[in-house]
């Protein structure tokens, strides 16, 4: 059998019977590569959610219209943009889990400017890497004078089974966590990756795992529309689709997740309220363009 580092080996008994015991038992596969605890994390986090896109989907001949080549050069700047913009982010709004390595503020990344290119421990922000991602994807189109919303659309199954694995890397960095719970599917957090306020609790909700079967559910709804329906789907709906999705997940995950909450007044989580209406805003405002289109489309 297969040795698990000390490190890990402790990490794994101290779950008990709760479900972080099970999730370690279905997360094994970097252990072949010889990874410890924190080169798990970063298997999962970064390189198979960084590389968002994924093409598999592209030998379906509904999607056989550009090139792999092109796709792949479209790849790149996605990639490359998507990590800038995910490590800015994170180190202009970084995480309360993050006090653990001394950084509480985004000045502790500028004192130290190492720091900003250190991911040893963690620190890409979802947010970033969409928007720097979207960004390598507009460029890219617009310079090979693409259709934009087609290329956008053919990022969304890949980008949603991305998200659904790379949250696996908060398992084994312990974030992303939600309240405490005594509930089966519990898992344990170690003293130091629990937040002020918390330390006397064992048990969370593994908000990660909720994001993870989210983002799943919403690649498999994205699949089906891709390699069955392309052909009623318009331009852009398909992001469409993955916007609604994202925003629903994000709304609820916010509910139960602790790591974000940093920000209060008056008793008003402002993150959680800020983070609840722009996704609600979102999720109306896509729902509302693509009835538009096809009623547009109907008169026509």
């Amino acid at each position: 059998s297969l040795e698990l580092p000390e490190e890990m080996e402790s990490l794994l008994a101290k779950q008990g019977d709760t479900l972080g015991a099970v999730l370690f038992q279905w997360g094994i596969e970097p252990r072949m590569l010889g990874l410890n605890r924190k080169g798990m994390a970063l298997f999962y986090e970064r390189v198979t959610a960084v590389p968002g896109i994924q093409t598999q989907w592209l030998d379906d001949p509904a999607w056989r219209v550009w090139s792999p080549e092109l796709v792949w050069n479209g790849l790149i700047w996605v990639m490359v943009l998507g990590v800038i913009g995910a490590r800015l982010y994170h180190v202009l709004t970084p995480s309360p889990s993050m006090a653990a390595f001394g950084i509480h503020s985004p000045a502790d990344y500028f004192r130290n400017p190492a720091m900003l290119i250190n991911l040893r421990n963690g620190g890409l922000g979802i947010y970033g890497g969409i928007a720097g991602g979207a960004l390598g994807l507009a460029l890219f189109a617009w310079r090979k004078r693409l259709p934009g919303l087609a290329w956008a659309d053919l990022t969304t199954v890949g980008l949603a089974l991305g998200q659904a694995i790379g949250r696996w890397g908060n398992f084994f960095n312990q974030e992303l966590y939600g309240r405490p719970t005594n509930l089966p599917w519990a898992v344990y957090i170690d003293p130091n990756n629990r937040l002020t306020g918390f330390r006397e609790f064992e048990t969370f909700h593994p908000a990660f795992l909720y994001e993870s079967l989210w983002n799943l559910l919403t690649f498999g709804l994205l699949y089906t529309l891709a390699t069955r329906y392309a052909d009623r789907m318009r331009a852009g709906e398909m992001t469409a689709v993955y916007l609604i999705m994202y925003a629903i997940g994000r709304t609820l995950l916010e509910m139960v997740r602790l790591d974000s909450r940093t920000v209060t007044i008056g008793g008003l989580d402002i993150q959680l309220a800020i983070a609840t209406v722009v996704s609600i805003a979102i999720a109306i405002t896509m729902a509302l363009w693509m009835a538009w289109r096809r009623a547009r489309a109907g008169k026509s």
